[in-house]
């Protein structure tokens, strides 16, 4: 790459919308996948059936569309923060890249979703080793992704666009404390 500017302009190709939203449902499927599975292992009823009752197919059906949702709406909300933090340190906006890169910047956070299941189904339960540095290796993959996904879609210089993310990482991180 001979500018690293360059880079978001892959961002307005034909194909990227397509691979944006396979993107989406892929990594919401597999959280929705992590939600049933999570749900039959700790035996977490369904309003007063028990998880053991349901088959497994109908469990998985249901947390896909669920796993689907909260992806799409965590890719979109994560999208607008990235975007208003990378408008708040200078940058252009371009608000059409950032939601793009973003959602293939979604596939990072595959390691993380187990964790995510465990804490969204059972909050008081302990995260096992193994969870948690998934989550870990997640967190930094995101982070690192969302530098570079502000360095290429908003032409700032590094220490701007660290600042940007930042900033979001500030913010996600405090709702995520709520």
């Amino acid at each position: 790459m001979d500018h690293p500017h360059r880079f978001g302009e892959h961002l307005d190709r034909p194909v990227v919308p397509v691979l944006a939203a396979v993107s989406v449902l892929a990594v919401g499927a597999a959280y929705g996948a992590a939600l049933a599975w999570t749900q039959r292992s700790l035996g977490i009823p369904v309003g007063d059936i028990p998880a053991q009752r349901i088959p497994f197919q109908i469990l998985l059906l249901g947390n896909l569309f669920g796993g689907i949702g909260a992806v799409a709406a965590a890719h979109f909300g994560g999208s607008i923060v990235l975007w208003l933090m990378g408008r708040a340190v200078g940058g252009p906006g371009r608000f059409g890249r950032v939601y793009r890169g973003a959602a293939l910047l979604l596939w990072a956070a595959l390691p993380a979703l187990p964790a995510v299941a465990l804490r969204v189904l059972a909050p008081g339960a302990p995260l096992p080793d193994g969870l948690a540095v998934g989550a870990g290796l997640a967190g930094v993959l995101l982070l690192a992704g969302a530098y570079h996904l502000c360095r290429r879609t908003q032409p700032l210089p590094p220490w701007r666009a660290l600042l940007a993310v930042l900033l979001a990482g500030a913010f996600v991180g405090s709702l995520a404390l709520l």
